[in-house]
């Protein structure tokens, strides 16, 4: 993940490495890339602060610049996250796709 803090909130199960779904809270302090999750679809919104640029690999990119923006993408591409204008809070649902 860019550099910051996961909280994770709920995630089923409750035990071990796999999940089948998982929510967490992330607090976003610098750029950088995301983890990667390459059997998950990610949902991103932003919970606070000015908001990220999201690079897809390939160039696509993706803004979250108001509370509330969502970003939906697969967890196997790699991610690299800009912050706007300092730190972010953003909250995340992963989903097992496979």
């Amino acid at each position: 993940m860019a550099a910051g803090i996961t909280h994770e909130a709920l995630r089923v199960p409750a035990n071990g490495n796999a999940f089948r779904w998982r929510v967490s809270v992330a607090e976003i302090d610098a750029p950088g890339p995301f983890s990667e999750f390459a059997e998950y679809n990610r949902k991103m919104v932003l919970l606070q602060g000015s908001g990220v640029r999201l690079t897809f690999d390939g160039g696509q990119q993706t803004y979250l610049c108001n509370v509330g923006d969502l970003a939906e993408f697969d967890g196997a591409i790699a991610t690299e996250c800009a912050l706007l204008s300092g730190p972010c809070v953003d909250l995340n649902l992963m989903v097992r796709s496979r």
